[in-house]
């Protein structure tokens, strides 16, 4: 009997002992719980002040695109005439022909795609709002998307504001383009003389200093022709300066039609006039004046006799300036014209 005590003694203390850590446990458990709720309820209140504070629409969607729960800015933004945004279908705030459009993109998101940003016509204001939205998806513990959540804003002034800028831009690029062509055109007009429709000295001016420049950085030489027609002031006294006129505009034509395409003619004032021969030597320069030189004598003139020319020659040299090679021209033209006329001089030196 006193063995049966013992052992009913020992089981009771087995017991006790036990109850007391299922205690110990409960009360562990109980202040986790205490401690979650808290946390709960501060994350609920955190969470409700972010709705109650945005601006914008924040609402939250089940799987058929209805409403289940909405930031207080919601009713407004969406142009909502009710209390309560709860239960609504989200496709009603927007144009119709938007829908299908909305639809698959909210489809989209469900299934975790992340589509950035839309714009989206708004049906407030008579189709006339616009909505920027972004939207993420809500998963469940088991990591499947259960709901889906938006952020709404009403961009319209923005929008309008950006397509007025984007007309104006395309006003300004229209401008700009309109003002190109024009420079163009007076660039052209101002380039080129009048009577003849060659170049006139104000663009030769530029282009032989450009022409300088390269070929002092590349070490080429370039030929400058100078000719006039002999003898032109007696065909204006003669004959008037619209014959004259009309000789200038014979002589212009034909040497147009021999030179190169990259050579430049230009009027230099009066009957004078220049070509310049890009990566020209001596030995090629020479013959090209020769071929204009014929050339001009053997135009046809209807009211006077043959014209001829007189030709100078310069050939650049590392040294040389605009100015000089100019002079070198000069002097040959002026060493032509003492020869005899109709015919052509290089410059040497003396």
């Amino acid at each position: 009997m006193k063995r049966i005590l013992s052992i009913i003694f020992l089981i009771g203390l087995y017991w006790l002992k036990k109850i007391k850590e299922l205690n110990k446990a409960l009360n562990e458990r109980q202040a986790e719980l205490i401690y979650l709720n808290d946390k709960v309820i501060e994350s609920e209140r955190l969470y409700k002040s972010i709705l109650e504070a945005s601006p914008n629409a924040i609402v939250m969607l089940d799987m058929k695109y209805n409403i289940i729960l909405a930031s207080n800015a919601a009713i407004d933004v969406l142009g909502y005439s009710g209390d309560s945004l709860i239960g609504e279908n989200i496709l009603q705030f927007f144009a119709e022909d938007e829908h299908l459009e909305i639809e698959k993109n909210i489809d989209r998101v469900f299934q975790e795609e992340n589509i950035g940003t839309t714009n989206y016509r708004g049906r407030k204001n008579d189709n006339s709002t616009i909505f920027e939205v972004n939207s993420r998806a809500i998963k469940d513990e088991n990591g499947n998307s259960i709901n889906l959540v938006s952020i709404i804003r009403d961009v319209t002034q923005k929008a309008t504001l950006e397509e007025a800028l984007e007309a104006r831009e395309k006003q300004y690029k229209e401008l700009a383009k309109e003002l190109e062509l024009k420079n163009i055109s007076l660039s052209e007009r101002v380039s080129i003389d009048n009577l003849t429709g060659i170049k006139n000295r104000y663009y030769f001016d530029e282009r032989i200093k450009e022409e300088v420049d390269l070929a002092k950085r590349q070490k080429v030489s370039f030929s400058l022709l100078l000719f006039d027609l002999d003898h032109f002031k007696l065909v204006n006294d003669n004959f008037g300066h619209d014959v004259g006129d009309k000789v200038l505009k014979r002589v212009t034509d034909a040497v147009s039609k021999i030179i190169r395409s990259y050579d430049i003619f230009a009027r230099w004032g009066g009957e004078e006039f220049v070509v310049l021969m890009p990566n020209t030597t001596e030995a090629e320069a020479v013959p090209a004046a020769e071929k204009i030189r014929k050339t001009v004598e053997d135009i046809s003139h209807p009211d006077i006799e043959k014209i001829t020319i007189s030709i100078g020659i310069a050939i650049w040299e590392l040294d040389d300036d605009v100015d000089q090679i100019f002079v070198k021209a000069d002097k040959a033209l002026y060493t032509a014209k003492n020869q005899g006329r109709n015919r052509v001089i290089v410059y040497k030196k003396s």
